[in-house]
């Protein structure tokens, strides 16, 4: 299927004119061979999408929404495997299987303080409940030594036991 791009480096310079009038010129062109989807325009200004105005379409959902909802699964992905590096850092220290002066656990711990959980949504997985337990700790641990608040929770293996992540844990330290 060919693809026409119009693009431009600024606003104002009719790139929004131009690609109504070509998508409009093909499908007058190409007559009673037409299909219901042999042309097909998008407007990718994610600041200020004119051609469904100009067209007076309104479509529900919008590029932005598709992207937004892209973002906020790719950072939920992230967000999950970073907590099984913390999981199995802080799991391996109450082990007794790394000492206190692992650098791992250092990184582990200062990951643990600053990661971001508003953008994640505890509610949408089973386990949920548990993540939000495990992050509601966090106010009391200022060193490696209080991890161990954290042990009951860990003894639940709020990740690895439902199965979310089963790949070697080498792989993210």
């Amino acid at each position: 299927m060919p693809v026409i791009s119009i693009i431009g480096p600024k606003g104002g310079i009719g790139k929004t004119t131009l690609s109504i009038n070509t998508a409009a010129a093909l499908t007058r062109s190409l007559g009673k061979k037409l299909t219901h989807d042999s042309v097909c325009l998008f407007d990718l200004d994610l600041r200020l999408p004119t051609i469904s105005s100009i067209l007076e379409s309104h479509p529900q959902k919008t590029f932005y929404d598709l992207f937004e909802t892209l973002d906020n699964k790719t950072y939920q992905v992230d967000f999950l495997q970073s907590i099984y590096r913390i999981l199995t850092i802080f799991q391996a220290y109450l082990d007794k299987e790394i000492k206190r002066d692992h650098p791992q656990l250092e990184k582990a711990l200062a990951l643990y303080k600053t990661l971001n959980i508003e953008l994640f949504h505890f509610s949408e997985f089973p386990f949920g409940n548990d993540l939000h337990e495990f992050f509601l700790e966090r106010g009391q641990i200022y060193t490696v030594g209080k991890i161990r608040v954290l042990k009951p929770i860990l003894k639940k293996r709020v990740i690895v036991k439902c199965g979310v992540w089963e790949h070697d844990q080498a792989a993210f330290l």
